[in-house]
């Protein structure tokens, strides 16, 4: 009996062990403002969580700017920036996504520009992107002509240059154009974003250890959402407030099940809705896409 007891204070002493060099992991994240690192934020007992998470907040300027100024370890993105920073579509399968809010983009368009002849209209598309999606949704029909573009900065660049009428962007890359008074939102995906995105590197980091990762962001977005009240010592709107305590069971950091058979979105033919989110459109369980 005593060797027994020995034996198993042994093995609990061993798992104390291991849980505690979890807990002492720590991990640096880039946010662009204070409320995207709210769901690492954990409001009470930081020992529900495997890593000890410092969040940085930078804003200013392109991701790749902000990575130059910071050492991280992970990094929220949006999906044009995250599309753009790989050459080809093989790159994705080395990555997965973690996707929970609508996009931060719209359709812009210049100003002079009439309605009924759009099929004069010079549009800017980025390869292989929700533009593509975009276009086709609200511009169904249109007769428009597509013009390639390498990514969004020169697709803003065109329309600043008068070579482009319109294009796709996300709000970083658009508000100097709204700004000059040239240009205006013929379409928007959501009034205020809420971008919650981050990518993780299959690559580097273990099955365990994603599972991991995808623990702390849950304990910590449950705790807000099972008391509200804590979400005051946050600057939120209402909006940004009733997205972060929707419960959506769809999205994949609330379904381990689901995170562990995402694959490419590209390959589904996903039907469209005035509602749409692209956390769904892109990203779908493998056995729902069997055939496809």
């Amino acid at each position: 009996m005593r060797r027994i007891l020995i034996i198993v204070l042994g093995v609990l002493s061993f798992l104390g062990c291991q849980k505690r060099e979890a807990e002492d992991r720590r991990y640096t994240i880039l946010v662009g403002s204070e409320m995207e690192g709210i769901p690492f934020s954990l409001p009470k007992d930081k020992s529900l969580q495997y890593y000890d998470w410092q969040v940085v907040v930078d804003g200013e300027g392109t991701l790749e700017e902000r990575l130059e100024r910071h050492e991280v370890d992970f990094y929220f993105v949006d999906f044009f920036t995250y599309y753009n920073m790989f050459e080809g579509e093989s790159e994705f399968a080395k990555h997965q996504v973690i996707l929970s809010s609508a996009i931060d983009a719209g359709l812009v368009v210049r100003k002079s520009l009439d309605v009924n002849s759009m099929a004069t209209w010079r549009v800017g598309m980025t390869v292989g992107t929700l533009s593509d999606y975009a276009l086709d949704y609200w511009l169904e029909n249109g007769g428009f002509s597509r013009i390639q573009v390498r990514d969004q900065a020169q697709g803003a660049n065109l329309m600043q240059s008068g070579e482009l009428d319109a294009m796709v962007l996300s709000s970083y890359y658009a508000q100097p154009l709204l700004a000059s008074g040239e240009f205006m939102w013929l379409y928007q995906t959501i009034e205020e974003p809420l971008p919650l995105n981050m990518l993780l590197s299959t690559d580097s980091r273990s099955h365990t250890e994603l599972t991991h990762i995808i623990h702390d962001y849950r304990v910590s977005l449950s705790a807000y959402q099972q008391e509200p009240a804590l979400l005051n010592k946050w600057q939120l709107s209402d909006r940004a407030r009733e997205q972060m305590l929707h419960n959506d069971e769809i999205t994949p950091f609330l379904s381990p099940a689901l995170f562990e058979s995402l694959r490419y979105w590209r390959v589904v033919n996903v039907p469209f809705s005035p509602s749409w989110r692209y956390d769904l459109l892109m990203w779908l369980p493998r056995e729902e896409m069997e055939g496809v």
